[in-house]
């Protein structure tokens, strides 16, 4: 984490203990800035086009809430 401490995009939240993956999301969506959030698990593997891809579909129809891809 310390590499990215200097990286002013970059906003660490430290969590006092171990809450869950839920929590650091609602905290980090608290101070986070845009309008589209991607979420993925530590296993999950994205597919390299895949965000753009994402992105699109939000770009074509507003009323889209979110999009899952499997």
């Amino acid at each position: 984490m310390a590499s990215f401490e200097s990286n002013p995009i970059v906003k660490i939240i430290d969590m006092p203990h171990n809450s869950g993956k839920k929590k650091a999301i609602a905290e980090g969506l608290k101070v986070a800035k845009g309008d589209i959030f991607v979420f993925t698990d530590s296993d999950s593997v994205v597919e390299k086009t895949a965000i753009s891809r994402i992105i699109e579909i939000f770009r074509f129809d507003y009323d889209v809430g979110g999009v899952l891809f499997r």
